[in-house]
């Protein structure tokens, strides 16, 4: 946003305190920006990686093509690796469940799984 916000102009500190009509505006002008560039891109990413590779090579005095070969090594075991994480079901949280209901007395009971809420809302449906 604050990218956006200097590239067409807007001071970044003052943002808040924009009308909604020069919101509007500013926000169209960014776009219109962004859809603009958004061809050059994918030209910019590769400009960047072959300067990376070239730094990288003049400072660790090795050939270019072994650099490539490093950082293509590298982003395969990444796409292994997030591949692995999602077969073992390490990044996906499992979701919270949480129902509140009053017993006989009137004192609060709190149930944290699906398995034990689903006697509780059945009765409740019951009920209605």
């Amino acid at each position: 946003m604050k990218d956006m916000a200097k590239d067409i102009g807007i001071n970044w500190e003052q943002a808040r305190l924009v009308t909604l009509e020069t919101a509007t505006i500013n926000w169209m002008k960014a776009r219109k920006k962004y859809y603009s560039t958004k061809h050059l891109h994918a030209i910019w990413r590769i400009d960047f990686q072959n300067s990376l590779i070239d730094a990288l090579a003049k400072e660790e005095h090795l050939p270019r093509e072994g650099i490539k070969k490093r950082m293509k090594r590298e982003e395969n075991q990444r796409t292994l690796g997030r591949k692995a994480t999602r077969i073992r079901g390490k990044g996906i949280n499992s979701p919270v469940f949480r129902a509140l209901t009053t017993d006989k007395n009137g004192e609060a009971i709190e149930y944290n799984t699906q398995s034990s809420m689903v006697p509780i809302i059945t009765e409740s449906i019951k009920i209605c």
